[in-house]
């Protein structure tokens, strides 16, 4: 049983988080996700500054977590750089890894030597905002019954027992041919109102014939219609995806980083 306090901190947490729901939504989604956990996940350590900082610790974490191997490592999010640069410089320890805002990295220069070892761009596509000319397609939300398939493509096809909604345990969705997948992709749920599109791929030698554009079209006008925003995350070097989504009207709104730093005292 988790304890009230505790639960009564994570509750204050995300709040203060969802004031700003797509600017902290990656925090939002972690831990979301850990509260449907069972029994819930009790972050060891939670900081938050209702000024405007927040930060967990992923060190012990059931899936994220290697305490006897890994560094230690936190999730920091944050609109106030002191409020941030004060509960950083207390509570980190000199050698850690960080998944932050690419906002944070002056910040975290100041507090010692970074070196960045993964980077992701957020782009979002709110109701309203969907743009292209997709040609129309007839996706299949894929269920039980596509489980060979879905394994024959490197899906874990056990996932599709759990995936009941968009907005809860997530779905995925493809244009199907001839018995193959010709495009696919998962939605996920971050937040109250934001899901993510994840994991898009068209098979190698029907590329470029404007599957997956009319895959995602679909599936985000679906999702408009029902109040979502939806993001899209790819590597800044992935220029073939980051065209794609502009092409559909999802622009760049912020980076995520994962930091190495190692302090100074």
């Amino acid at each position: 049983m988790a304890d009230p306090a505790h639960q009564s901190r994570v509750e204050a947490l995300l709040a203060w988080l969802y004031r700003d729901e797509l600017r902290h939504s990656r925090l939002i989604w972690r831990l979301e996700a850990d509260r449907q956990l069972d029994p819930p996940w009790p972050y060891a350590g939670l900081w938050h500054d209702p000024a405007g900082a927040a930060m967990v610790d992923l060190r012990a974490h059931p899936t994220l977590g290697d305490p006897e191997h890994g560094l230690p490592w936190y999730q920091v999010a944050g609109d106030d750089p002191i409020a941030v640069e004060l509960q950083l410089a207390t509570w980190l320890p000199p050698t850690c890894e960080i998944l932050a805002d690419l906002d944070l990295l002056p910040i975290l220069e100041r507090l010692g030597h970074v070196a960045s070892s993964g980077r992701l761009q957020v782009r979002a596509c709110a109701p309203g905002e969907l743009t292209g000319t997709a040609a129309p397609c007839r996706p299949t939300r894929l269920s039980l019954r596509h489980r060979a398939l879905v394994a024959e493509n490197d899906w874990r096809p056990d996932d599709l027992a759990d995936e009941t909604d968009e907005a809860r345990g997530g779905v995925r969705w493809a244009i199907i041919e001839g018995g193959h997948l010709l495009a696919r992709l998962v939605v996920q749920p971050v937040s109250e109102h934001v899901v993510e599109v994840a994991d898009v791929h068209t098979r190698p030698d029907v590329r470029r014939r404007g599957h997956a554009a009319a895959l995602i079209a679909h599936v985000v006008r679906r999702l408009h219609e029902r109040g979502f925003t939806v993001t899209y995350s790819v590597h800044p070097s992935n220029l073939p995806s980051i065209r794609l989504a502009a092409s559909l009207g999802f622009t760049p709104r912020f980076t995520w980083e994962r930091y190495l730093l190692e302090r100074v005292f």
